[in-house]
């Protein structure tokens, strides 16, 4: 969090991180950034495991001044983990 904190520009963080999002590592997170499928997806976001999805373990959180579009999961073996998308949108004008 120490990293999180010292950033001063806008954050996207994504990945794995083998926790649904009721658990502690999601909850700290969603306190300073917005979790992409909370906001823009439908449905159960579920990306493990491929081949029977039944947990959503993977992430996509973005600093507060990205907007959401839509959020999803995509079928596909080519991993153990289903892929989340996520269209995010930054206000124009806005430096990065």
């Amino acid at each position: 969090m120490k990293l999180l904190d010292s950033e001063k520009g806008p954050v996207i963080v994504a990945g794995d991180f083998n926790s649904p999002p009721h658990t502690y590592p999601c909850r700290l997170l969603a306190g300073r950034l917005k979790n992409t499928f909370d906001e823009g997806g439908c449905g159960f976001g579920y990306t493990f495991s491929a081949s029977h999805p039944a947990w959503r373990i993977d992430h996509i959180f973005v600093s507060p001044e990205f907007r959401t579009l839509r959020c999803e999961t995509l079928r596909t073996q080519a991993s153990g983990h289903l892929p989340a998308l996520a269209e995010i949108s930054y206000p124009s004008g806005s430096s990065m």
